[in-house]
C-alpha cells in the first residue's frame, strides 16, 4: 500500500486543533495529518482567568491531546526549527524522525501572552502547577494591580472581585475610560459602573512606569510608579 501524503499542521492551539480535526475528518482516507505541537496538552485559554479564583478549574481547561484524532491522525510533541519546501525539522527524535516531508503545511502557531493567558509548561503536571502558584498568589494577596483595562484585564478584575469581596483590586489604564474608542460609550460605562460596585478601583489616564518599575514575577509583593503617582 503506498504512503499516504502528510498534511502538517504547526501549533496545537484553536486554530490548529480545529483545523487538524476537520481536514482528518474529510481526509484520512487519502492524507495523513500530522500536527506538531511542543506541550502535550490543549489549553483552553478562554477559561484562564477563572482558574485564578475557582480550585480545580485548571483540570477543565488543560487537556491532553491523547483523544484529538479519530482517524489515526498522529500528534508529534517538538517544536519546529526549520521549514523547508517539502518538509520540516523538528528539534527532537520523533516517531516520524526528524524530518517530516509534508504534501501541505499549515501553519498555527497562533498568539503568546504571559499566564494565565497561556501556558509555557511542556506538560499537564507543569501547567497545574503554574496555575495552583498563581491561583495562591491572587489568593494570599491583599492588594492586587491589574495593569491594562482591555477585555482581559476588565475579564481578570471581575473575577477576583467577584470571589473576593475583601481584596483590595485596582484596575489601571492608560485611557481615560475602559477599553478605546472603538467600543461604544455606553458599553465603557456600564463595564465601569459593575467593577466599581464589586469595589474596584479605576485609575485612568496613567501609565506604569516600566522603564524604573518593572512588573516583577507577579507573584511578590511590589510597589509600580505610575508617571503621576505610586500606588
Amino acid at each position: 500500500m503506498a504512503t499516504k501524503p502528510n498534511i502538517v499542521i504547526i501549533g496545537g492551539g484553536y486554530g490548529g486543533i480545529t483545523v487538524a480535526t476537520k481536514l482528518e475528518s474529510a481526509l484520512h482516507k487519502t492524507h495523513q495529518i500530522i500536527l506538531i505541537e511542543r506541550k502535550t496538552y490543549f489549553y483552553h485559554s478562554i477559561g484562564g482567568l477563572r482558574a485564578v479564583v475557582e480550585d480545580g478549574f485548571e483540570h477543565k481547561i488543560i487537556i491532553p491531546y491523547n483523544n484529538l484524532f479519530k482517524h489515526g491522525g498522529k500528534v508529534v510533541h517538538a517544536t519546529v526549527d526549520a521549514i523547508h519546501e517539502k518538509e520540516v525539522t523538528v528539534n527532537t527524535e520523533t516517531e516520524l524522525g526528524t524530518q517530516i516531508p509534508f504534501e501541505f503545511l499549515i501553519i498555527a502557531t497562533g498568539s503568546n501572552y504571559p499566564k494565565p493567558g497561556k501556558l509555557i509548561a511542556d506538560n499537564k503536571e507543569e501547567g497545574v502547577v503554574d496555575l495552583v502558584t498563581q491561583r495562591n498568589a491572587v489568593k494570599h494577596a491583599k492588594k492586587i494591580l491589574i495593569i491594562g483595562g482591555g477585555p482581559v484585564g476588565i475579564e481578570l478584575a471581575g473575577e477576583i472581585a467577584t470571589v473576593y469581596r475583601n481584596k483590595e483590586i485596582t484596575l489601571i489604564h492608560s485611557e481615560n475610560h475602559l477599553l478605546n474608542e472603538k467600543f461604544p460609550p455606553k458599553m465603557r460605562d456600564l463595564l465601569a459602573k459593575q467593577l466599581r460596585e464589586l469595589n474596584v478601583k479605576l485609575i485612568f489616564g496613567e501609565q506604569i512606569n516600566l522603564s524604573s518599575s518593572g512588573i516583577g514575577d507577579g507573584l511578590s509583593p511590589l510597589t509600580l510608579e505610575t508617571d503621576k503617582v505610586i500606588i
